[in-house]
């Protein structure tokens, strides 16, 4: 037993060497003293640690400006999102507005009905609530044709209007802020 108790005595004081040796290592030589022995060499070291923060610099602004792109663009698409979210009901009460304007239309040969009054104000109260949430109906006619907004039906001649102007509009076109929301179906004027 008492070899195996003097065994570990060794193995016990032979660890508390090795542990005083490393840390009397690290302690005895900082580590600036390691980079100034070769003077050629510790001025390598230098320059290359200089090259290597500047690029780690210029990596992390670009970063910072990567990010705060992708944050603009990223707020940008919300705010769009919201702004046109209420796009395809937009283009349905556009249908009703027609039908409601046919209506009115077709039944105007009857000034005094009471009916058409009350369409005619169901009409109005519908397009100033679309007026209200940003929606515009577009000028066409004399305007020049544009099929970025105007989806153009055929072509007719006109004496009043220059070929490529619009001479009438069959169904007005609309839009939501800078978004059309339809396009106007019109008759562009050619040469008689």
């Amino acid at each position: 037993m008492s070899k195996k108790h003097n065994s570990d005595n060794q193995n016990i004081e032979h660890e508390d060497v090795m542990a005083n040796d490393s840390g009397a290592s690290d302690a005895a030589v900082p580590p600036e003293a390691i980079l100034l022995d070769d003077g050629d060499d510790a001025q390598a070291t230098i320059e290359q640690l200089k090259e290597e923060l500047a690029h780690s610099q210029d990596q992390y602004l670009r970063l910072q400006a990567d990010f705060d792109n992708y944050r603009k663009r990223t707020r940008r698409e919300m705010e769009d999102q919201v702004k046109y979210a209420i796009v395809p009901l937009v283009r349905d009460l556009l249908d009703v507005l027609d039908n409601l304007n046919r209506a009115v239309e077709s039944a105007d040969q009857e000034k005094d009905s009471g009916l058409l009054q009350g369409v005619k104000l169901v009409a109005d109260q519908l397009q100033a609530v679309l007026s209200e949430r940003g929606v515009k109906k577009m000028d066409t006619v004399g305007q020049a044709f544009d099929p970025n907004f105007h989806e153009s039906l055929r072509f007719i001649p006109s004496a009043e209007f220059a070929p490529g102007l619009i001479a009438e509009e069959v169904q007005p076109g609309y839009q939501l802020h800078e978004r059309v929301v339809r396009p106007a179906k019109v008759f562009v004027a050619e040469n008689k």
